[in-house]
């Protein structure tokens, strides 16, 4: 327990210093346990080639160079202990085995804002390489399995949307072409849609990996779907594990637990407020 306690502390305190440089230099965009994104200056030191004296080339990323000093001046371990097995003796010396590896640059990084005040959102961002693909993305439903298509569809037409227009305002209004597409589409309750292409927005999948009696009285959306189709399809229906369950959320009855409520959301970034809405 002890040493759990340490390690979290150390690197706790690692992305903090990390944090504090960068923001003495550029922007901090995202922290996480292991790392920190963050926006530079154009101007600053990206690579430097150094030359030894037989002519050698040494190519140093500046901006990982000035983290790991901070972190070896600040972090080193000093009374590191290595045994001599043949003697029996230990041998106290300074170690520091914790760098920090650069990734990128990259072309943009969009995070969604929060919808709550002093509600800070983690773990949900989109990272855009310089030829326009996703280099990662984090946190979104699109990545995820069994979340609603509906909002799986928007967001794969959303974010390519972000690297359009030559400013900010040209950026949301692009993207806020998307939103009122979708918006249309829930206003309009998909009046322009085939039936089937309706039914498999508005729908989710989840897998059980258990039987349905495993889960005994344990409560969710999966569950209910199995014990609903037996019901009225017959238990022999759903006794195997591994069973898929398309499910739709409905509005009605009013009152009832589970509404399905998009508009908000997507209404989030069609707003005359984009301004506020993402950095």
């Amino acid at each position: 327990m002890e040493m759990a306690g340490i390690v979290t502390l150390t690197g706790a305190n690692i992305i903090k210093q990390a944090r504090e440089l960068v923001e003495n230099i550029g922007r901090p965009l995202e922290l996480d346990t292991d790392g920190i994104w963050c926006i530079l200056p154009s101007s600053f030191p990206d690579k430097y080639t150094l030359y030894t004296n037989d002519g050698s080339p040494i190519t140093v990323e500046y901006p990982c160079a000035m983290l790991n000093a901070a972190v070896h001046n600040n972090f080193s371990n000093h009374q590191y202990q290595q045994k001599n097995p043949k003697k029996s003796t230990y041998q106290t010396r300074s170690e520091c085995s914790i760098f920090f590896e650069v990734d990128g640059p990259y072309r943009c990084m969009v995070l969604p804002a929060s919808l709550e005040e002093n509600v800070l959102l983690k773990k949900r961002y989109a990272v855009f390489n310089f030829d326009g693909s996703l280099a990662e993305l984090k946190g979104f439903e699109l990545k995820r399995r069994g979340e609603l298509e509906l909002i799986k569809a928007f967001q794969s037409q959303v974010f390519e949307r972000f690297l359009d227009g030559g400013s900010l305002q040209e950026c949301y209004n692009a993207v806020a072409d998307i939103a009122n597409h979708w918006l249309d589409v829930l206003y309009t309750q998909g009046v322009d849609l085939d039936t089937d292409e309706l039914f498999d927005l508005i729908s989710e999948n989840r897998s059980m990996s258990r039987q349905l009696d495993d889960y005994g009285d344990q409560k969710g959306t999966s569950q209910t779907t199995a014990r609903r189709l037996g019901e009225f399809l017959g238990s022999e229906i759903i006794k195997d594990k591994g069973l898929n369950c398309k499910f739709i959320i409905a509005e009605r009855p009013f009152g009832a637990p589970g509404k399905l409520c998009l508009a908000n959301w997507i209404e989030a970034i069609s707003s005359t407020s984009l301004n506020n809405s993402f950095g």
